[in-house]
């Protein structure tokens, strides 16, 4: 599950305005997606899950891909636009955030 979370002006307590659900494990990492209204969420249960919001102002799971192994860590380098994936197997999956909102075409590991 992945969270939005605002602070209120008047109110120094933070406000839970949306979640996400769906994943069947743990979310391991979650990153917003830059100039997107999204997030991308990692799991154990090996999913990737990209996550739009839609007007209604709830997140969708727009696409997802299955990986080979559990999902550890996730990391988004700017320059490039690449996401990259750390799976418990030890293997780094990159991929470039427009592939991912696109279609769910991977690029090759390695």
């Amino acid at each position: 599950m992945a969270a939005e979370i605002h602070s209120r002006p008047q109110s120094s307590r933070p406000v839970l305005l949306s979640k996400i659900e769906g994943h069947q494990d743990a979310v391991t990492a979650a990153l917003l997606i830059p100039k997107e209204d999204g997030v991308i969420t990692a799991s154990e249960d090996r999913t990737i899950r990209v996550w739009l919001k839609r007007d209604s102002g709830q997140y969708w799971p727009s696409i997802y891909h299955t990986m080979a192994s559990p999902c550890s860590a996730m990391a988004y380098h700017h320059d490039s636009r690449r996401i990259f994936v750390g799976q418990d197997n030890g293997a780094v999956m990159p991929t470039r955030t427009a592939c991912l909102l696109s279609s769910s075409a991977w690029l090759p590991s390695g």
